[in-house]
C-alpha cells in the first residue's frame, strides 16, 4: 500500500480462505466507503480479520501501521489471536475506531466452512463470494474437507488419494482415527426426497425479470441436481441479442447472482449444452426480426427423452412431467417438442416417448411447418447427473419412501397417468382379458437379447431355466407362468407393454427391462426381484429364489 497508489483497495485473505463465486462483482457486492479505515465482518467473537478490505488512503495506511506496531505487545502478552488482538488493543486506546470501521454481514465477506469444532460464525453457503475454513490446525481431515468442497465448487471430482494415503500411513503407526472418506453433498442440502411435494418445488422458485431482453426467468429445484427452467419473452427481439443477454452463459451467470439473495442451496444450470443432460436452448431464443410475433410454448428435451433404455427414459419423463405439473402447464399449452429429432413421435411406437407424448402436448402433426424460433415461452429441465430428477436420485440414494409420503403419492400419480396414456396410444394392440382368475407370474428373461452381458453365465443359465420351469409346473394350478423375452428388434414396443400389463409378479436378472413395471395393472402389487449370479446362483442357492417367488405369489 505504501509502495503504490495504482490500486484503490487491497483485499487481505488468510491462506485458508478462497473465492467460491467468481461471477460476483465485488465493487457492487461490498459497500465501498473510502472514508472508513477498513471493511470487515463479525462472527460471534467480534471482528474477524481472516478476510478484510482496506482502502488505499493515508488514514488507512497509518491505521494498518499502528496495528503492525502492536505486534510486539501482542506477542509478549501471548494473546490467542495476533491480528485481532492488536485491533482490540487499538480500540481500547481509541474507542472511536469502531465507528470508523465498516462492518458488513458475514456471508458477504467471510463465511465459515463450519464443522463441529467451529460454531462461531455463519455457515458458508453455495454461491457465497468467499469461503473461510477456520480452526483447521493442520488437521488432515479438516484440510481434506476444505479441498473437497473447493473441488465441488469448481465442478471437479474430488481427489481422495491424498486422504487415503494419510489414513493408511496413520493406520500403520497404530493410531488410526475414524475418517469419513465419503464425499459429502457439498453444494446441496441433505434433504429427504420422500418429503418433497409439488408445492415445495414451486416454493423453491428463483424468479427475476431481465430488463434488456424483456424476459421473465423462473427456475425450480426438481431434485438435488436437476433444475427446471421457464423462459417467458414479452417482446420479439433478434436471436443474437437474446443469446447475449439470456443465452446459456449469460443466464447461468445471472442465476448465480440471484442465488446470492437466498441461503437455500439450488442446482445450477450447466456451463455447456449436453446431449443427455442440458438442451441447447440458445438456438430457440429470439426471432428472425422484431417484426415477428411471439407465439406458442416449446418443450425442449434431451436424448434421454427418446432413449431405448426404459429406466433412463422414464427418469427423464418423470422430471419433465414434474416440471409441467409445477408450472400448471397442460398438454394443450405446449405446441411443439424440440429438437425435431425426438418428435413427431412414431406409430407403431418404438420407445417410451412414442407412447407418453400426449402427457406433454396435443400436437404430433407433421402437416404444418414446424416453428423453430420466436417462441413466447421455452420450458425444459436439465441436470448435472447422467439422468435427471427425483426418480433417478431416489434410485441412486437407495432411499425407500413409504406410500403415504408426498413423493410416493406423486410417483403413483405419474405411473397412473403414464399407464393410461400408453394404453390410449396403443389402443387396438391391447389384449382384453375378461376375467383373470389366476395371478400371472412373469419372468423377464434376457435369453434372446443380442447383448447378453447382464444375462446369467453360460454355466448357470440352463440350471436356472430348469428350476423356473419346475417351479412353474409345481404351481400350475394356482398361477399362470409367462416367460417374457423382449427383443426390441423382434417384439414391437406395444406388444411389450401389452404383455407386461397382465403381470401380477415380475422378476428377472438386472437389466432385463424392469421399467415395464410401470404398465402393470393399477391396484395390483408388482414385485421386482433382482436376481444375479453373485447373490443367488454363484453359490447355487436356488432355494432362495424359489422362496422369494413363493412369497411374492402369496402376497
Amino acid at each position: 500500500m505504501h509502495a503504490t497508489d495504482a490500486v484503490d483497495w487491497v483485499l487481505w485473505m488468510d491462506c485458508d480462505a478462497a473465492f467460491t463465486n467468481m461471477m460476483i462483482d465485488w465493487r457492487l457486492h461490498i459497500p465501498l466507503n473510502t472514508s472508513k479505515l477498513m471493511v470487515v465482518s463479525e462472527d460471534k467473537n467480534g471482528i474477524n480479520l481472516g478476510v478484510f478490505l482496506v482502502p488505499n488512503t493515508l488514514q488507512s495506511r497509518e491505521f494498518i501501521s499502528q496495528m503492525y506496531q502492536k505486534r510486539h505487545y501482542v506477542e509478549q502478552m501471548q494473546f490467542k489471536w495476533k491480528d485481532q488482538s492488536a485491533l482490540i488493543e487499538l480500540m481500547k486506546d481509541d474507542p472511536t475506531i469502531k465507528s470508523r470501521i465498516e462492518v458488513v454481514p458475514q456471508r458477504k465477506l467471510n463465511a465459515f466452512l463450519k464443522d463441529d469444532r467451529n460454531k462461531d460464525g455463519l455457515k458458508w453457503q453455495p454461491y457465497d463470494w468467499i469461503m473461510h475454513q477456520v480452526l483447521c490446525r493442520e488437521e488432515p481431515t479438516c484440510t481434506y474437507k476444505y479441498i473437497w468442497t473447493l473441488d465441488g465448487v469448481a465442478g471437479r471430482e474430488p481427489d481422495y488419494s491424498a486422504s487415503l494415503r494419510w489414513f493408511n500411513k496413520t493406520k500403520e503407526k497404530g493410531n488410526a482415527q475414524i475418517v469419513n472418506l465419503t464425499h459429502p453433498s457439498l453444494l446441496l442440502p441433505k434433504q429427504s426426497i420422500c418429503n418433497t411435494s409439488h408445492d415445495d418445488i414451486r416454493n423453491s422458485r428463483i424468479h427475476w425479470y431481465d430488463e434488456p431482453s424483456d424476459t421473465t426467468i423462473s427456475l425450480y429445484s426438481i431434485g438435488k441436481k436437476t433444475v427446471g427452467v421457464q423462459i417467458t419473452a414479452h417482446k420479439a427481439k433478434p436471436a443474437l441479442f437474446m443469446r447475449k443477454h439470456i443465452g446459456r452463459r449469460a443466464l447461468r451467470a445471472k442465476q448465480l447472482m440471484n442465488l446470492m439473495m437466498t441461503a437455500n442451496p439450488f442446482p445450477t444450470l450447466n456451463k455447456v449444452k449436453h446431449a443427455e443432460k442440458a438442451p441447447d436452448f440458445d438456438q430457440y431464443l429470439g426471432c428472425d426480426g422484431e417484426n415477428q410475433t411471439l407465439r406458442n410454448t416449446a418443450l425442449l428435451v434431451t436424448q434421454n427423452f427418446g432413449c431405448d433404455n426404459l429406466w433412463h427414459a422414464l427418469a427423464n419423463h418423470h422430471g419433465v412431467w414434474t416440471l409441467l405439473k409445477v408450472l400448471n402447464v397442460s398438454p394443450s399449452d405446449v405446441s411443439i417438442i424440440l429438437p425435431t429429432e425426438y418428435a413427431p413421435f412414431a406409430f407403431p411406437p418404438r420407445t417410451v416417448s412414442d407412447v407418453l407424448w400426449p402427457l406433454y402436448t396435443k400436437n404430433n402433426s407433421t402437416n404444418s411447418p414446424q416453428q423453430s424460433n420466436c417462441f413466447q415461452r421455452l420450458i425444459f429441465i436439465e441436470t448435472s447427473l447422467n439422468r435427471p430428477g427425483q426418480y433417478w436420485e431416489q434410485h441412486q440414494a437407495k432411499e425407500l419412501c413409504s406410500a403415504d409420503t408426498p413423493y410416493m403419492k406423486l410417483h403413483k400419480q405419474f405411473h397412473s397417468e403414464a399407464r393410461k396414456t400408453a394404453m390410449d396410444v396403443i389402443g387396438n394392440d391391447v389384449t382384453i382379458v375378461s376375467k383373470q382368475i389366476q395371478p400371472v407370474v412373469c419372468y423377464m428373461s434376457r435369453k434372446l437379447r443380442s447383448d447378453r452381458i447382464r444375462y446369467f453365465s453360460e454355466e448357470f443359465a440352463p440350471v436356472i431355466e430348469e428350476v423356473l420351469d419346475t417351479w412353474a409346473t409345481k404351481h400350475a394350478r394356482s398361477i399362470e407362468f409367462k416367460r417374457l423375452e423382449f427383443d426390441k428388434d423382434n417384439v414391437p414396443f406395444s406388444k411389450q407393454i401389452d404383455e407386461t400389463t397382465h403381470c401380477n409378479v415380475l422378476f428377472g436378472p438386472h437389466g432385463a427391462g424392469f421399467g415395464h413395471l410401470i404398465w402393470m395393472k393399477s391396484g395390483v402389487r408388482g414385485h421386482e426381484i433382482k436376481i444375479n449370479d453373485k447373490e443367488v446362483y454363484e453359490s447355487l442357492n436356488l432355494t432362495l429364489l424359489v422362496n422369494v417367488l413363493d412369497g411374492a405369489v402369496a402376497a
